[in-house]
């Protein structure tokens, strides 16, 4: 178990980290905009069923995480779309966050401001 490998007092915060792990996470890009929102007070659901998997969902609004190299060819962008509008008649609002974005940390402050105007970001 990995968790058994990462003894001794300099690896706490990697086994703090590695404790918060989800399973169902389809991505590492998923992971860290799960970790942020979860350190702003929030608890969104991991791999959300709604006729298909997305990668998180609070209340109304859907969060994806979407890497170029996963989404960069036609089938794909057409099969987002195709999701996206399928979210929207069924009355949740679909956000997607590209790596960048992630990556630099900026998953709360792209999502806070929705997440309020939909009810559904928790007050911590």
């Amino acid at each position: 178990m990995l968790l058994a490998r990462l003894a001794g007092p300099r690896n706490g915060r990697l086994r703090s980290l590695l404790r918060r792990a989800d399973p169902r996470a389809g991505s590492l890009l998923e992971t860290i905009a799960r970790y942020d929102l979860q350190e702003a007070g929030q608890e969104p659901e991991v791999a959300a069923d709604l006729g298909f998997e997305v990668d998180l969902l609070m209340g109304r609004l859907v969060i994806e995480t979407d890497g170029y190299a996963y989404h960069g060819d036609r089938d794909s962008w057409e099969n987002d779309h195709w999701r996206d509008q399928s979210l929207l008649r069924r009355g949740y609002v679909p956000l997607r966050l590209t790596s960048a974005q992630v990556l630099s940390r900026q998953t709360v402050g792209l999502v806070e401001p929705v997440a309020r105007r939909l009810g559904c970001w928790r007050e911590s």
